[in-house]
């Protein structure tokens, strides 16, 4: 009889399992020490790469390859020692050295997955060796015998581990019914499948059966379906509630179809009914959202939404933001003469103007309103026309401009009125630096410091509201807006300004008088006063009209558009000229 053909372990007569330790030791490292966690880390490698779990009885070879290295009898292992779905521990050793082959038998023996697989491997042996063979293999064999039948309290060393619960087994175990292509179950006497927002229910009925003959039920939390007469098919509680007035049903071929919506569309259920089988609701495959089932409205909002949340992303201004950046390049490309620069030679000018021309003639009410009503024709256009840093404060308060150009143009309104001041001793005979001349304004003897408080605060007030009103917030007044507020001067001037010493109601001229004729009595009283009124007509602006558009308020129009406006009011319509917002915006690109 031929010999027996060379085996994988004949063919490695060298093996020594030390070969590998400093490999195995760096393994061991990586691992933390845990020679736990690296045995499933040698096992998952040799069911990802090798057929070793797919032959026969993987876990029994896996527990001999334990007894091959231990020298020891089988322990009793718990099952957690190889969970399931974890990777266990490799084969660490192959076998002994196997140095002829009469020795197969044993080797075999030691190595097969049962001692009966050693019996084809001593038939095919040469008769000669046949006899010496057999004693060998019989105590081969009853080594197996004996230590398969020694308990686990007989083996004192035999390691004790105890059960590794495995949450990656938990997390892949069912947790219900699969669900069908619809999402729901296919049950035995209807099925059903479902969406975010509705659920469909097919009932089954006997042929022939007509929707009259149907005695169908639906309520919030309730549900029957049957055949008149008869037991129902379908009949319990809804594992959840829906809404019943947007349920709907009908027949067809022989099958009653139900349309159900959700009470609370943004889960999967998992029954229809309660004590019915439940599907796994984390097996559903969510919906695909199209943009193109939204209605129009919805999906305008979903655009816009993604574009701004884009634009954040990558540091661009949002939808808002470019619309407004848009539309203040197109008021400056249609006004390219509208600049910062303009807009304070304007102011400085302006109250200049004003010093000199109604400071000379000693702030009389009618001096002083046609003069302020004429320079706002000249400088309404470029800056606001605003001439008085208790109107630029206001507006600064209200949102209408930004704080940085209220100071600007404070800044320049105060230079205005102390060059216009510095004019009239030039050019007004009796008027000297540093003397108390007519330029001074004081009360009437007779009044009280919070007498001319009131006083001015309530003039001013007056005056800014009307110019605001005129000038800033919506309707104004075309055209006629300046002449609006040099009447409101002229009126405030008129009324209580001779109780005040006809104070121009403007700290620019109050604070130029005081530095250039040592105008200083009573100048805090003005200027407080003053102040005041500005915080008060700004906030009875805000409340009236509104915030402004620095602060989130409407947009400016074109001045542009002020000859439409004025037409539209010519033919009956309401004035709403809104020009001075817009230069006012326009200028901010000179900023």
């Amino acid at each position: 009889m031929s010999s027996m053909p060379s085996c994988v372990i004949e063919e490695l007569p060298n093996f020594d399992p030390t070969a590998f330790d400093k490999v195995l030791g760096d393994l061991l490292i990586k691992h933390e020490a845990n020679p736990q966690q690296m045995i499933c880390t040698v096992l998952g490698f040799l069911k990802r790469k090798t057929n070793f779990f797919k032959e026969l009885d993987p876990k029994k070879r896996v527990l001999e390859a334990y007894r091959e290295v231990t020298g020891e009898a089988e322990a009793n292992l718990k099952t957690g020692f190889f969970p399931k779905s974890q990777p266990a521990v490799a084969k660490a050793g192959v076998a002994a050295e196997a140095p002829a082959p009469a020795a197969a038998a044993p080797a075999a023996a030691a190595a097969a997955p049962s001692s009966s697989s050693s019996a084809p491997a001593s038939a095919e042996a040469p008769s000669s060796s046949s006899a010496d063979a057999a004693p060998a293999a019989e105590p081969a064999s009853a080594a197996v015998s004996a230590s398969e039948s020694v308990p686990a309290a007989e083996s004192p060393d035999s390691p004790e581990i105890e059960t590794v619960p495995d949450e990656r087994e938990e997390e892949d175990k069912p947790k219900g019914l699969k669900p069908n292509d619809a999402k729901g179950a296919d049950l035995g006497h209807y099925n059903w499948g479902q969406t975010l927002h509705e659920l469909t229910i097919n009932v089954p009925v006997p042929k022939g059966t007509k929707a009259k003959q149907l005695a169908v039920s639906i309520s919030k939390s309730k549900i029957s379906v049957g055949v008149k007469g008869e037991a129902p098919i379908l009949e319990g509680e809804l594992s959840e509630n829906i809404k019943p007035d947007d349920t709907m049903w009908n027949m067809l071929d022989s099958c009653v179809e139900i349309t159900l919506t959700k009470a609370d569309g943004m889960h999967w259920w998992g029954s229809v009914l309660k004590g019915e089988p439940v599907i796994d609701t984390q097996k559903v495959e969510p919906e695909n959202s199209k943009l193109t089932d939204l209605d129009s409205e919805t999906r305008q909002t979903v655009e816009k939404m993604m574009f701004d949340q884009r634009q954040k992303a990558m540091g661009l201004p949002t939808s808002e933001e470019a619309q407004r950046q848009q539309m203040l390049q197109k008021f400056m490309a249609a006004h390219p003469e509208m600049d910062f620069s303009k807009a304070l030679s304007a102011e400085f000018l302006g109250v200049a103007l004003f010093q000199l021309l109604a400071g000379s003639v000693g702030d009389s009410p009618i001096g002083s309103a046609l003069t302020f009503a004429a320079l706002l024709y000249a400088f309404k256009g470029l800056s606001g026309g605003h001439l008085n840093p208790a109107v630029s404060i206001a507006a600064s308060a209200s949102g209408h401009i930004e704080l940085s150009r209220a100071l600007a143009y404070i800044a320049a309104q105060i230079l205005g009125a102390i060059t216009g001041a510095m004019l009239q001793v030039a050019m007004v005979p009796g008027m000297h630096f540093g003397k108390d001349a007519s330029p001074c304004i004081s009360p009437v003897s007779d009044v009280s410091s919070l007498q001319l408080f009131l006083w001015e605060l309530v003039l001013t007030f007056f005056f800014i509201v009307v110019t605001y009103s005129a000038i800033f917030v919506r309707p104004g007044w075309g055209i006629t807006s300046p002449l609006a507020a040099g009447l409101a001067l002229f009126a405030a001037l008129s009324t209580g300004g001779h109780l005040t010493g006809y104070s121009p109601l403007n700290p620019a001229r109050n604070i130029a008088a005081a530095l250039i004729f040592k105008c200083f009595a009573d100048l805090h009283v003005y200027l407080l006063a003053q102040m005041a009124a500005a915080g008060l007509a700004a906030l009875w602006v805000v409340f009236h009209s509104g915030k402004g558009y620095f602060f989130g308020g409407e947009a400016p129009i074109d001045p542009m558009d002020e000859q439409l406006l004025g037409a539209q009011a010519g033919e009956g319509g309401l004035p709403t000229n809104r020009h001075p917002a817009g230069t006012l915006v326009g200028n901010l690109q000179g900023m």
